[in-house]
């Protein structure tokens, strides 16, 4: 009886230091955004560049707020749930800045009046929207300014309406870490230049995004080559707007039987040959006559070479012979594909002038989905988009401050790996640990470190993430 009243008021002591903390927290953040400082800038300011708050720096920090009345109690509150073994940036944005996750698709508006506001677009559930300003009230309906992450698309959101559930629900700050090595780029666009090479377990903060890249499509064209009959795959045109091939405008195909003779005169001439249903003529220019009823032209074959005359349209109205809306001639020289990707294997190379018969209308191929994230290095601050393609071999993960050891590793009091360096513990197998600082790179040993905290015992020290083999000897949990 007596363990269960125990905890019975230890389950009532945390449920009230949650509401003063959750409370405490929103009073802060109301007045951090009216100093107009930026979280980088206010970081700066408060630990004097030294990379850490102490609880006494944070205490100063909030007394120069405006318009807050916590008391010292509510701000050791709010240090000790970001800043337990030291308030370093991740955990004093993550205090400061207010991340949602839409729960039902709402309206993103230019203004607070949302019924004359013109939308910006509609914010769809799962996406993560960052609070900027707000709660505040129009009537019944609760609504805050922010920005959503996916696209930086910004305007005021509905938050909740009347006593019904909330349409956003509180998200911790998001982060992300590197699987594998990954250029940054300058842009989101994989041919943009590269800021520098993200490293694996490198660990970066999520400014924008995840979104898809909405790369340009490409024409491909199920093509027969005029020369020898070779079916296969040709581009059209590029995802730069390049022409490869354009439609003919003197290539001609018989819809009906009919000859070819040696003159324009259908009653004094001699037959050359039969012209067959689906053979593709080349007009030669400047020898079309009209013989009144009779259309005629001067053709070249596209399969021998046969020149002669041949009759588009009979004296009773009968179409012989059209122009092709299914023939392309190549521009240049071409290759020609066993199948519509870029990927596919060469077959062999269409000449410039080359005419090619369309099997079907022109395919639009787009490029291999791909996502980007623009993020920003905890180590140097520097940021980029990282592109990639969906799916397990993504090169970023969301990441979180908890580590589990998958070998044995050595922790150590300090970020150096020094020659002679004393482990002061080990981490073992199946032990889970908080990250109090890192991942950082130590530059004697060149691998990539955190500092760790496991329970009661506070901070253990330094430990090596990965061998200089690539064993992981700690991973995200």
């Amino acid at each position: 009886r007596l363990k269960a009243a125990t905890e019975a008021v230890r389950a009532a002591f945390v449920q009230v230091a949650k509401t003063a903390t959750v409370k405490a927290r929103n009073v802060l953040r109301t007045a951090a955004r009216k100093s107009g400082k930026s979280i980088d800038e206010l970081f700066d300011t408060v630990s004097g560049g030294t990379g850490e708050i102490s609880e006494a720096q944070f205490a100063q920090f909030v007394s120069t707020l405006p318009e807050h009345d916590l008391g010292s109690d509510q701000v050791a509150l709010v240090y000790k749930e970001f800043g337990r073994h030291g308030l370093r940036k991740p955990g004093f944005a993550k205090a400061l800045q207010e991340f949602c996750i839409c729960e039902r698709s709402t309206e993103i508006a230019s203004s607070f009046e949302a019924a004359a506001a013109p939308t910006v677009r509609k914010l769809e559930k799962g996406e993560l929207f960052e609070v900027l300003e707000g709660p505040a009230a129009d009537g019944a309906v609760l609504r805050v300014r922010g920005r959503a992450l996916r696209d930086g698309a910004a305007g005021w959101v509905t938050f909740r309406v009347g006593e019904g559930p909330p349409l956003l629900k509180p998200r911790e700050k998001p982060f992300l870490f590197a699987l594998s090595a990954a250029p940054l780029l300058q842009s989101f666009d994989t041919d943009a230049s590269v800021v520098r090479e993200m490293q694996q377990d490198e660990v970066l903060e999520l400014l924008e995004g995840p979104r898809p890249l909405q790369g340009p499509s490409e024409q491909a064209l199920h093509a027969v080559a005029s020369k020898d009959g070779k079916v296969g795959w040709v581009t059209l045109q590029d995802t730069a707007g390049n022409t490869f091939a354009s439609p003919s405008k003197n290539l001609y195909m018989c819809k009906s039987t009919i000859a070819m003779t040696d003159n324009f005169d259908i009653k004094n001439c001699k037959v050359l040959r039969k012209v067959d249903v689906g053979e593709a003529l080349e007009v030669i220019s400047g020898q079309e006559e009209d013989g009144g009823d009779i259309s005629r032209k001067r053709f070249k074959s596209v399969r021998d070479g046969k020149e002669g005359w041949v009759t588009l349209k009979g004296s009773q109205g009968t179409i012989y012979v059209e122009l092709s809306d299914s023939h392309f001639i190549a521009d240049q020289d071409i290759s020609m594909r066993s199948g519509a990707s870029r990927d596919s294997p060469v077959l062999r190379t269409v000449e410039a002038g080359e005419a090619l018969l369309a099997k079907e209308p022109p395919k639009e191929v787009r490029p291999d989905p791909k996502m980007g994230a623009r993020a920003r290095s905890l180590e140097d601050g520097k940021s980029g988009w990282i592109v990639f393609a969906p799916g397990p071999r993504a090169p970023v993960k969301p990441w979180k401050a908890k580590y589990v050891c998958k070998a044995p590793v050595d922790i150590t009091s300090s970020l150096a790996m020094q020659e002679g360096t004393v482990a002061v513990t080990k981490a073992e197998p199946g032990q889970s640990f908080q990250v109090v600082e890192g991942p950082a790179l130590d530059a004697i040993s060149g691998q990539r470190r955190v500092r760790l905290a496991r329970g009661e015992e506070g901070i253990v020290g330094w430990a090596t993430l990965r061998t200089a083999e690539g064993k992981a000897c700690l991973e995200v949990a």
